[in-house]
């Protein structure tokens, strides 16, 4: 399950719709509680609402790295984090998607390409735009998680199937 996976079984064009699909679900969890907080409060945004934005974005890469119809055994979730991270930090993970896509076509190692844009998205977030150190720390924090979760490193090991 997962972008990588399928991009290995199938071809590197359905590996590219399906973490398409996979960015589009962290972006839209997300994004959705940050529209509601610019209308109810815009300029200031409700710091409630702020926090369900978390708390949707850690729902989707729940949902996406333990899928309860697929026993627990889903994709690292590097995908639908990006789309997490973009809703919080759009324009430099905009910035940041041609050198991203550069490094994917050149050795396709998604694991580099995951870690450069969520570092580097998040300087310039923090040096250009004044994110809050809260979306920075956030951000660090979907990065270990789907760490912790890759399979080669077997820290947090996926349930068997049985």
């Amino acid at each position: 399950m997962g972008a990588t996976n399928v991009g290995r079984l199938f071809s590197r064009r359905w590996g590219i719709l399906v973490g398409a699909v996979d960015i589009s679900k962290g972006l839209a969890a997300a994004g959705i509680f940050l529209l509601i907080s610019d209308v109810v409060a815009p300029g200031y945004g409700d710091e409630n609402l702020h926090y369900l934005v978390v708390v949707s974005g850690i729902g989707a890469m729940v949902g996406h790295i333990w899928p309860i119809w697929l026993r627990f055994r889903g994709g690292r979730g590097a995908a639908t984090a990006v789309g997490v991270i973009g809703a919080m930090i759009l324009v430099p993970m905009l910035i940041l998607a041609l050198p991203t896509a550069l490094i994917l076509a050149r050795n396709g190692n998604t694991s580099l390409a995951f870690g450069f844009i969520v570092l580097w998205s998040n300087v310039i977030a923090k040096v250009f735009f004044d994110s809050s150190w809260d979306t920075v720390i956030f951000s660090f924090g979907l990065f270990v998680l789907v760490v912790l979760t890759d399979p080669r490193l077997r820290i947090i090991r996926q349930p068997n199937r049985g």
